[in-house]
Protein backbone atom coordinates (compact mmCIF):
# COMPACT_ATOMS: atom_id res chain seq x y z
CA UNK A 1 0.00 0.00 0.00
CA UNK A 2 2.64 2.60 0.64
CA UNK A 3 4.93 1.80 -2.38
CA UNK A 4 1.32 1.95 -4.35
CA UNK A 5 0.96 5.60 -2.63
CA UNK A 6 4.35 6.79 -3.15
CA UNK A 7 3.90 5.96 -6.94
CA UNK A 8 1.03 7.97 -7.00
CA UNK A 9 2.55 10.82 -5.34
CA UNK A 10 5.59 10.91 -7.47
CA UNK A 11 3.80 10.72 -10.84
CA UNK A 12 1.19 13.20 -9.42
CA UNK A 13 4.33 16.08 -8.58
CA UNK A 14 5.58 15.20 -11.80
CA UNK A 15 2.61 16.65 -13.99
CA UNK A 16 2.10 19.25 -11.69
CA UNK A 17 6.01 20.71 -11.97
CA UNK A 18 4.60 20.37 -15.87
CA UNK A 19 1.65 22.18 -14.94
CA UNK A 20 3.53 25.04 -13.00
CA UNK A 21 6.14 25.34 -16.01
CA UNK A 22 3.32 25.85 -18.96
CA UNK A 23 3.99 29.21 -19.76
CA UNK A 24 7.28 29.00 -19.33
CA UNK A 25 7.30 26.66 -21.73
CA UNK A 26 4.96 28.44 -24.04
CA UNK A 27 7.55 31.40 -23.82
CA UNK A 28 10.41 29.33 -25.03
CA UNK A 29 8.61 27.35 -27.68
CA UNK A 30 6.78 30.37 -29.22
CA UNK A 31 3.11 29.34 -28.35
CA UNK A 32 1.24 32.25 -29.68
CA UNK A 33 -2.05 30.99 -27.76
CA UNK A 34 -2.99 28.74 -23.97
CA UNK A 35 -4.39 26.01 -26.55
CA UNK A 36 -1.26 25.34 -27.80
CA UNK A 37 0.01 24.60 -24.34
CA UNK A 38 -2.40 21.50 -24.39
CA UNK A 39 -0.06 19.64 -27.21
CA UNK A 40 2.61 20.23 -24.19
CA UNK A 41 0.36 18.31 -21.66
CA UNK A 42 -0.48 16.06 -24.32
CA UNK A 43 2.77 15.09 -24.83
CA UNK A 44 3.48 14.27 -21.44
CA UNK A 45 0.69 12.02 -20.71
CA UNK A 46 0.41 10.14 -24.33
CA UNK A 47 3.22 8.63 -23.50
CA UNK A 48 2.20 7.34 -20.28
CA UNK A 49 -1.02 5.95 -21.19
CA UNK A 50 0.36 4.43 -24.18
CA UNK A 51 3.15 2.43 -22.72
CA UNK A 52 0.89 1.19 -20.04
CA UNK A 53 -0.15 -2.07 -21.66
CA UNK A 54 3.02 -2.79 -23.51
CA UNK A 55 4.33 -2.98 -19.46
CA UNK A 56 1.22 -4.60 -18.07
CA UNK A 57 2.21 -7.41 -20.64
CA UNK A 58 6.01 -7.19 -19.54
CA UNK A 59 5.20 -7.35 -15.73
CA UNK A 60 3.13 -10.40 -16.98
CA UNK A 61 6.26 -11.84 -17.69
CA UNK A 62 9.09 -10.63 -15.64
CA UNK A 63 6.74 -10.05 -12.50
CA UNK A 64 4.91 -7.54 -10.72
CA UNK A 65 6.98 -5.96 -8.34
CA UNK A 66 10.15 -6.52 -9.77
CA UNK A 67 8.75 -4.08 -12.73
CA UNK A 68 6.86 -1.69 -10.69
CA UNK A 69 9.62 -1.11 -8.60
CA UNK A 70 12.04 -0.68 -11.27
CA UNK A 71 10.00 1.43 -12.82
CA UNK A 72 8.94 3.47 -9.29
CA UNK A 73 12.76 4.24 -9.21
CA UNK A 74 13.18 5.16 -13.03
CA UNK A 75 10.61 7.42 -12.79
CA UNK A 76 11.82 9.28 -9.75
CA UNK A 77 15.30 9.59 -11.22
CA UNK A 78 14.04 11.05 -14.40
CA UNK A 79 12.05 13.02 -12.76
CA UNK A 80 15.02 14.71 -10.38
Amino acid sequence: MLTLCGATFVASVDYSIVAVALPEIGRALGFASASDLQWVVTGCVLPTAALLPLFGRLSDLVGRRRLFVSGVLGFAVVSL
